[in-house]
This record gives C-alpha cells, sequence and structure tokens, in this order.
C-alpha cells in the first residue's frame, strides 16, 4: 500500500529478518554483496529495535572458522555501522553505538586473537 510507512507487512518482514542472514553467508560471492546491502538497507529501519537479534546472529558465525562466511559478516557489519559515521551526536546514537560495541567488540578481538 503505497501510502503506509510500511510497505512490507510485518509478516513479511519477519520472515526476511529470520532468514537473511543465513541466505547471504550460504551465498556465492557477488550474491553475497548484494544481500550484504540489503541487510545494511533494513538495518537502517529495524536495527536495533525491531531487530535486536542481528548482531547475536552475526556474531555466532564467527564461530565457523570459514572465511568466507566471516569475510560476509566482516562486510555487513562495515555497511551497517558506517552510517555512524556522518550522525549527530545524541544520547540515542550513543546509546546505539554502546549496545553494538558491547556485542561486537569483545567476538571481533577474538577472532582476530
Amino acid at each position: 500500500v503505497e501510502d503506509e510507512l510500511n510497505k512490507i507487512c510485518e509478516a513479511d518482514r519477519v520472515a526476511i529478518k529470520a532468514n537473511i542472514v543465513h541466505l547471504m553467508l550460504s551465498s556465492p560471492e557477488q550474491i553475497q554483496k548484494q544481500l550484504s546491502d540489503a541487510i545494511s538497507i533494513i538495518g537502517r529501519e529495524d536495527f536495533p529495535q525491531k531487530w535486536p537479534d542481528l548482531l547475536t546472529e552475526m556474531v555466532n558465525r564467527f564461530q565457523s572458522g570459514d572465511f568466507h562466511v566471516i569475510n560476509g559478516v566482516l562486510r555487513t557489519a562495515h555497511s551497517l555501522f558506517k552510517r555512524y559515521r556522518h550522525e549527530f551526536k545524541s544520547n540515542e546514537l550513543w546509546t546505539e553505538i554502546k549496545l553494538v560495541l558491547d556485542a561486537f567488540a569483545l567476538p571481533l578481538t577474538n577472532l582476530f586473537k
């Protein structure tokens, strides 16, 4: 419906968010890049309030040891987090950045160790 705020029905949104990370990480590299961008677009609208388990799902994939999967997670994280570079400072922004750091920093450090 064109005049509605959400152009995709809630059931479809939930189904897409439940499957897109797995689909992205199990796809060939060119498709993986496109799905990574799709996650970033969805994340602009839904992350973190309407998609609180996104980071947990991505961080859990570090355990796979598969370079293709880890690279996909890192590429997605980069495209998802790069919006923080240009946002205006606010308490809401700092709260969201803290949430991201709490969920992502330690697993990323352990990955590099």
